[in-house]
């Protein structure tokens, strides 16, 4: 083989590695520039901002509060049945709705549309009620690396963007959560913090002191052991099979799905 022949075999070798990772890219770029629409799309076409009245019940005297934002989930639901709720965080990634079905494998790569998408949706472990009725719930979603869906998880392992960002929200068809973080840490797949406890109890109060201990960030919220919890994991690539947590107390408000109803 002489070094002219060598040398346009080294060249096509080399195109061809060229547009196999030029394909590869566009591939990725592709699929996240999909999910992006698709999230997009149910923001657009499914909810509405909305405001806190800060007015005071008659009654109670007590402030009333609304979720900051309004979910069709009737419309949702006639796109998907298994969606249960709508997550929200002001100023983050974190807005688009939550779902569940028996099985923890078929959210990984279908959308919240339950139609075929790598990037996946965000979706609560399937031993939980639907209805966020446990002690605490879980729900898991893709660390992607365009940023969007759970990758943000990793940022409230800072204290700063934590106490940015204390405050999110979930909504329901039955009712709607102001969710105060009071935790944040890296933790192995196959750690017992995927517990799940179905009511109050002691062991749950323990739970709880334990994930707040494991936080690498401080918060000032009172837990409530007999209020429901959610735990947000991701996966994390700090060391072997780590994930990124959130944990976060559910306090109930004065809305469903954003729309007014008072706490009785």
């Amino acid at each position: 083989m002489t070094k002219t022949t060598f040398r346009r075999i080294m060249m096509i070798l080399l195109a061809c590695a060229f547009l196999l990772c030029a394909f590869v890219v566009f591939t990725v770029k592709r699929k996240y520039i999909v999910n992006d629409r698709l999230n997009r799309e149910a923001v657009n076409n499914y909810t509405t901002q909305s405001e806190e009245t800060g007015e005071k019940d008659g009654a109670t005297k007590r402030e009333i509060v609304l979720a900051p934002i309004k979910v069709d989930f009737k419309a949702l639901k006639e796109i998907n049945s298994d969606i249960i709720g709508w997550i929200y965080c002001e100023d983050t990634p974190l807005n688009f709705p939550l779902v569940q079905t028996t099985s923890n494998s078929f959210y990984i790569d279908h959308g919240w549309d339950g139609k075929y998408n790598p990037c996946g949706a965000a979706f609560a472990d399937a031993v939980n009620k639907r209805d966020f009725a446990d002690s605490n719930t879980i729900i898991y979603g893709h660390h992607l690396y365009d940023g969007s869906m759970f990758a943000s998880l990793e940022e409230w392992q800072e204290q700063e963007y934590f106490d940015e960002h204390p405050i999110m929200w979930i909504l329901t068809p039955e009712r709607d959560y102001r969710v105060e973080l009071f935790s944040a840490y890296f933790i192995s797949a196959y750690d017992e913090v995927y517990t799940v406890y179905p009511e109050p109890s002691e062991q749950f109060n323990e739970y709880l002191q334990k994930v707040r201990d494991l936080s690498v960030v401080t918060a000032d919220v009172e837990l409530d052991g007999e209020l429901k919890y959610v735990m947000l994991s991701t996966c994390a690539y700090v060391f072997a099979n780590a994930r990124a947590i959130i944990h976060g107390m559910m306090v109930p408000v004065d809305s469903i799905g954003g729309v007014f109803a008072p706490l009785e």
